[in-house]
């Protein structure tokens, strides 16, 4: 019995076009950024709750924001990514949730962190979704 033909991406299933390796690992990478950016903002939260004074009440508040922010996104999205492919729509919310997390660390308001939730939340269930 002949064996399989090496490969020349490691992992790669015989058979399997390179086009379909490349995008598993590119929609990995975009689940791992995902996940690191909310441990991010978990381990933020200290620290943005003594920047801008906010209470118990109001952290949750800004954290409920940033869930309905999500869960508005997962429910639209799947017409973003009809209208502009799901590979456009991945790159546009891992961008954005990046740039709203960096944005984290500058809020000194609750308003300001109240809107960069919410804008994490709806990149956050784009890229979830796509």
């Amino acid at each position: 019995m002949p064996s399989p033909a090496p490969s020349d991406i490691p992992g790669q299933i015989p058979g399997q076009p390179r086009a379909a390796i490349i995008a598993r690992r590119v929609l990995s990478a975009c689940f791992l950024a995902a996940g690191l950016g909310i441990g991010v903002w978990g381990a933020n939260i200290p620290a943005l709750t003594r920047r801008t004074g906010m209470t118990e009440g109001q952290v949750g508040f800004v954290l409920l924001c940033f869930a309905a922010g999500a869960l508005l996104a997962m429910s639209k999205a799947p017409r973003l990514i009809a209208r502009i492919g799901a590979e456009r729509a991945s790159i546009l919310a891992t961008v954005l949730f990046g740039m709203s997390m960096a944005c984290v660390g500058i809020a000194t308001q609750m308003l300001v962190a109240t809107l960069i939730a919410i804008m994490c939340g709806l990149s956050f269930g784009v890229l979830e979704v796509a």
